[in-house]
């Protein structure tokens, strides 16, 4: 049997925009990592609001900022 990885850490540093695809693709990961016990990090969100611009609606549009987990620094 395959070895599965515990924890996936997703460098978000250098994305400035994400279609909703991509988004939707992210979400069905961590939902289903979840379910198996297993964790999906996004790291280097950037949470600078003076650097923030129309993908900063993002998350909350697709309630990214509630299902998955981020941190603003490597893990």
């Amino acid at each position: 049997m395959k070895q599965q990885v515990p924890r996936i850490a997703i460098d978000v540093s250098n994305i400035d925009f994400m279609e909703s695809h991509a988004l939707g693709i992210l979400v069905s990961h961590f939902l289903a990592m979840q379910r198996q016990g297993r964790e999906m990090v996004l790291i280097n969100t950037n949470s600078d609001p003076s650097q923030r611009d129309h993908a900063d609606h993002q998350p909350r549009e697709t309630s990214l900022n509630r299902s998955c987990n981020a941190a603003d620094n490597t893990v």
